[in-house]
């Protein structure tokens, strides 16, 4: 079941050839995540950046990845209570970097 309703998406999954070419343009891919179909980490070679938003004090899932990007809203009132739910959950999460 989706977080946000049913939704289709379209993703580009890496072929075997594909990897970062140094001093060329990289490979994008990426996914909208609207359920549990998490895809797996692509390999070593690549950065993975996971972008969340809108998260309003809401936990759920989300991809390994090696940077981790909150754009905003954080919580829906900005509440200290609603803000340390956010904040520890973001803290609990196992990507190296955290924006």
């Amino acid at each position: 079941m989706s977080l946000f309703g049913p939704r289709q998406h379209a993703s580009t999954q890496p072929s075997d050839t594909d990897t970062p070419r140094e001093g060329k343009a990289s490979t994008i891919i990426v996914h909208d995540y609207y359920g549990n179909d998490i895809p797996p980490h692509p390999g070593q070679g690549w950065t993975r950046f996971v972008c969340v938003s809108d998260t309003h004090s809401r936990t759920f899932p989300l991809p390994d990845g090696d940077v981790l990007i909150h754009a905003g809203d954080l919580c829906s009132w900005g509440h200290v209570q609603q803000l340390k739910v956010t904040m520890d959950w973001l803290v609990s999460l196992p990507h190296p970097k955290k924006m």
